[in-house]
């Protein structure tokens, strides 16, 4: 998180510095996909960001617009709505089977989410998940993970920004806090800590 963070301010410096706007919305999105395919799936997926975020955006809008529509049209019937919505549905499909094949051609598997799908058993049976499942178990993760924490960055960043003495107390504490540092440290301290605490305890 701490590393995709850093990689979204250098990339805004320069823009900062032109004055320009940043659209707030689709940055948070695009950083906490980057996040995602890093820390669930292990995977380097910044070449992909953009073109997968707007599939993924443009899938949700489609549900929303199913379950408002006063008459909605089943996904089989060819509108151009539908049409989007296959060809977006086919986009991500396409990056979820590139992470599942490069996983499975690796012999030495991260311990992360997409391991733990791929390895778990069924308690009566010792099978596994299909390719379907484990798709969908995928697909589900990348979605629910998604817009929910773009769009809470998002309202955070705005409530800072109509709330200055909220803002002002912030950056104080955080100069204090991390006194120049990146976070990601403190809990690799704590856990040494609470080791050593434990040692002289016994």
């Amino acid at each position: 998180m701490t590393q995709a963070t850093l990689r979204m301010l250098e990339r805004w410096e320069p823009i900062a510095k032109r004055g320009e706007v940043v659209d707030i919305s689709s940055e948070m999105m695009r950083l906490t996909l980057e996040i995602i395919g890093k820390a669930l799936f292990s995977s380097d997926i910044r070449g992909e960001v953009e073109a997968i975020g707007e599939a993924v955006t443009g899938i949700l809008n489609y549900f929303q617009h199913q379950v408002t529509a006063s008459i909605p049209l089943p996904p089989a019937v060819p509108t151009s709505a539908n049409r989007r919505f296959h060809a977006a549905m086919r986009k991500v499909r396409g990056l979820v089977d590139q992470i599942i094949a490069a996983r499975e051609a690796r012999s030495d598997w991260p311990n992360d989410l997409l391991s733990m799908l791929m390895q778990a058993r069924d308690a009566d049976t010792a099978e596994g998940m299909t390719r379907q499942q484990l798709y969908d178990e995928v697909i589900t993760m990348i979605f629910s993970g998604y817009e929910t924490t773009a769009t809470a960055l998002s309202w955070a960043w705005y409530l800072l920004s109509t709330h200055p003495e909220i803002r002002a107390r912030l950056r104080p504490e955080l100069e204090t806090v991390l006194k120049g540092r990146p976070p990601g440290g403190f809990a690799h301290k704590t856990a040494r800590t609470q080791k050593a605490h434990r040692l002289h305890k016994k």
